[in-house]
């Protein structure tokens, strides 16, 4: 459900900027040009919210146990196989 929310909240604000750079495009350039600024970024706005939902609402992984980094964990584990 989070993830829901946190994607309309998100297109919902890109779009918001989406409009307010076709129009300021609009205005100073042709109303062509404007319309392709619009036209893009708004198609853009929806994979962008949807990359950032995943992200933002992505379950943490947990730390490792035993306070070793991960790659000393790796290496400890291998040095334990060789008898190192």
């Amino acid at each position: 459900m989070s993830l829901l929310i946190v994607y309309i909240f998100s297109v919902i604000v890109g779009q918001s900027v989406s409009i307010t750079v076709g129009l300021l495009v609009d205005r100073y350039f042709s109303s062509y040009t404007g319309l392709m600024v619009f036209i893009a970024m708004y198609f853009v706005v929806f994979w962008l919210a949807w990359r950032f939902s995943v992200r933002v609402t992505a379950p943490k992984s947990p730390r490792p146990q035993g306070g070793l980094a991960p790659g000393k964990a790796f290496t400890a584990a291998l040095d334990g196989l060789v008898g190192a």
